[in-house]
């Protein structure tokens, strides 16, 4: 499955990963839905979980949407509900901090738990 076939089949999409994991690869190909992407939200005022609670809201009312960052998991625990997950599981051109690669770790064992019950699939097999 190549990833305009996911985009096709499935109206809610989050698409997850760590800092600079490609999510912005995915967003920049969509134009035939709404994006809401966690930066649009302000973490230092909102926080982690105002940020992500935030995002879930926005795209709440939307029936097709994309919801993309850093927090955009953490909205999909909170109860967003998708239809499938593309995962960004590969730094993008750029080594790491420590800080961003725990943050990505972080981010992959969340998602690991979110695979078992929501189709999912990583950048790198869409490409």
């Amino acid at each position: 499955m190549k990833l305009e076939d996911v985009l096709k089949k499935y109206k809610r999409v989050a698409v997850v990963g760590g800092p600079v994991t490609g999510k912005s690869i995915v967003t920049e190909q969509v134009s035939d839905r709404p994006t809401f992407h966690s930066d649009d939200f302000n973490r230092d005022a909102l926080g982690w979980s105002g940020q992500s609670e935030a995002l879930k809201e926005a795209a709440a009312s939307s029936e097709t949407f994309i919801v993309a960052g850093c927090a955009a998991d953490r909205a999909v625990r909170k109860g967003l509900e998708v239809d499938a997950i593309i995962h960004c599981t590969e730094f993008q051109n750029h080594l790491p901090t420590d800080g961003q690669a725990t943050l990505k770790r972080q981010i992959d064992k969340r998602t690991r738990e979110l695979a078992k019950n929501t189709p999912t699939f990583t950048l790198k097999d869409l490409l």
